[in-house]
């Protein structure tokens, strides 16, 4: 019977850190693959951004809805990364707006399809064009999750997070936290949701996210954004750059906004 107490006890322990690891393994999983896609020398990436904006405006309601469609191919060249965007957005006030971008030797070049006058060019930090890529892959503290799961599909093994709604936005707003606590200024009106789909390597194929951020003002301005990101490709990414001539695309810094 002596014998048999320790084993007891050490099945135990085992499940009890079995158990443990498994309540910490989707941010694992995910913090893994966040790292894969920060490592990964080239990537396509396609995002699609549906913004919804409201606010109270002499007792009526004003509602404007945008969406985005989006393509970057990215590459990491030394320490800087290039990339060429496709952008086509779409507003119910204005006609669609096309736009490429080229990520190119420190400059992001933008090219406006759909208004050639409105070419342009800027100083961009190195990185750049990777941040703007994988604006939306969101990172965040294991301690902003408030409830989160796993499940295989048959596209892939599928991460749920749900967010405690004052913990992320603490992270997400350092600044505005520190000079208003949370719901004073403007508070989530539910608590965002944030999906991660794994590939059979555990990279990322896919995000979608649901965020819905309401003013705490007479305006009650609201703004409700849901996107889905999808990674394409890993590795082997090349890119076709046109002649950028920089006559064609005036420095925004020397562009007069005098009327």
């Amino acid at each position: 019977m002596k014998k048999i107490i320790p084993l007891i006890s050490g099945l135990g322990l085992a499940l009890f850190i079995f158990t443990a690891c498994t309540n910490q393994q989707p941010y694992n999983q995910y913090i893994h693959s966040y790292q894969q896609l920060m490592e990964a020398d080239s990537f396509v990436v396609q995002k699609s951004d549906s913004l919804t904006t409201s606010e109270n405006v002499a007792d009526t309601v004003d509602e404007k809805n945008c969406g985005i469609e989006q393509t970057y191919r990215v590459v990491r060249d030394d320490a800087e990364y290039t990339a060429i965007a496709n952008v086509n957005m779409n507003t119910e006030d204005k006609a669609s707006v096309m736009l490429n971008t080229y990520f190119r030797d420190g400059y992001e070049y933008g090219q406006n399809m759909t208004t050639p006058d409105a070419n342009y060019r800027c100083q961009r930090d190195a990185d750049f064009a990777r941040q703007i890529a994988i604006e939306g892959i969101i990172d965040f503290p294991e301690n902003s999750i408030a409830k989160q799961s796993e499940e295989d599909t048959d596209n892939g093994h599928l991460l749920t997070f749900i967010l405690d709604s004052e913990k992320y936005y603490e992270y997400h707003y350092p600044v505005t936290s520190q000079e208003y606590s949370y719901g004073e200024f403007s508070s989530y009106r539910e608590p965002p949701v944030y999906t991660v789909l794994l590939d059979q390597q555990g990279r990322i194929k896919q995000v979608t996210g649901h965020f819905c951020e309401v003013n705490s003002d007479s305006s009650a301005f609201t703004r409700d954004q849901s996107y889905t990101i999808t990674l394409t490709q890993y590795g082997g990414v090349e890119l076709d750059f046109p002649e950028l001539n920089n006559a064609d695309y005036p420095d925004m810094d020397a562009v007069s906004t005098d009327e």
